[in-house]
């Protein structure tokens, strides 16, 4: 009797992980970092997004520094802001201003929709120095 309940709580256990393991797999993940472009003339920082998830990210919204990213300051934006949607494995950049190579941290926040129908959402400390 004792085997039979110990296997039912394995059973439940296993199943459980592959709820999970087909969840993940239904899901974007847009994190936020600190990226260098050091193949410029000078050295230009980026915060650079990117998809680490296995399915697209649309509608992804960033934040900076509690304001939407178009209106946030030490980010400079050139052309659309929108991003409509990023694949698995997509970068967007967008390029950081710094004075004498450094400026203050940037508290990003990323929100996006994907195939789950769970508002993804991620958080992140980006630091720019030399």
């Amino acid at each position: 009797m004792r085997g039979n309940s110990l296997n039912s709580r394995l059973v439940a256990i296993e199943e459980a992980r592959e709820r999970d393991r087909l969840a993940a797999s239904a899901r974007a993940e847009v994190r936020a970092s600190h990226a260098v472009d050091d193949h410029a003339a000078s050295m230009r920082h980026r915060l650079r997004l990117e998809n680490v998830g296995a399915v697209e990210a649309r509608d992804v919204a960033v934040r900076v520094n509690g304001l939407p990213i178009a209106e946030a300051t030490g980010v400079i934006l050139g052309g659309d802001v929108t991003i409509e949607a990023m694949q698995p494995g997509a970068r967007f950049d967008y390029r950081i201003f710094t004075h004498a190579g450094e400026t203050p941290p940037l508290d990003v926040e990323v929100e996006w929709t994907d195939d789950s129908g769970i508002r993804g959402k991620s958080r992140a400390r980006v630091r720019v120095g030399r």
